[in-house]
C-alpha cells in the first residue's frame, strides 16, 4: 500500500450526491458512497458503504484510513479489523454491493479511504472532517 499512498489526490474531495432514491451519500457517483453519521473524532459512527461494480455477489472489502497531516495508518473499523465481507447481487440505494460498517476515526482533519477489493485497489475516498 505503500505507493498506494503516494499516489493520493488530496484534492479529490468526496461531494454529497444523490442516488435518485431519495438518499444522499458522501463519495464519488457511481462508484463509491457511504451513508453515515456526522462524523466526531474518537466516537464509533454507523456507515453504509456501498459500491457500483457490476458481477460481485460478494468480496472482501479491506479499507485503510490514512491521515493526511499525521500520517497515521489505521483500521477505520470499529472492532480493529481491516477488513469485511460486501455482499452484492441486491441493489440498495441503487449501488450493485452494500455493507453496514461501524467505524470510529482518533482525529479530525483530512482522511483518505483506499479502499480495496479481494485486495485489488478499488478508490481512495477523500472525505475532510472537520
Amino acid at each position: 500500500a505503500g505507493r498506494d499512498f503516494k499516489e493520493i489526490d488530496w484534492n479529490r474531495t468526496a461531494t454529497e450526491f444523490d442516488t435518485g432514491t431519495g438518499k444522499d451519500m458522501f463519495g464519488y457517483k457511481d462508484k463509491i458512497g457511504i451513508i453515515g453519521q456526522e462524523f466526531k473524532a474518537d466516537q464509533v459512527e454507523k456507515w453504509m458503504w456501498h459500491i457500483w461494480l457490476k458481477d460481485t455477489d460478494k468480496a472482501e472489502m479491506t479499507v485503510v484510513g490514512y491521515h493526511q497531516d499525521s500520517s497515521k495508518i489505521i483500521p477505520v473499523f470499529s472492532d480493529g479489523a481491516w477488513s469485511k465481507e460486501i455482499i452484492g447481487g441486491v441493489k440498495v440505494n441503487d449501488a450493485d454491493s452494500s455493507t453496514p460498517s461501524n467505524v470510529i476515526l482518533p482525529d479530525n482533519g483530512k482522511w483518505a479511504f483506499l479502499v480495496y477489493l479481494d485486495g485489488k485497489w478499488f478508490d481512495t475516498m477523500i472525505i475532510d472532517f472537520k
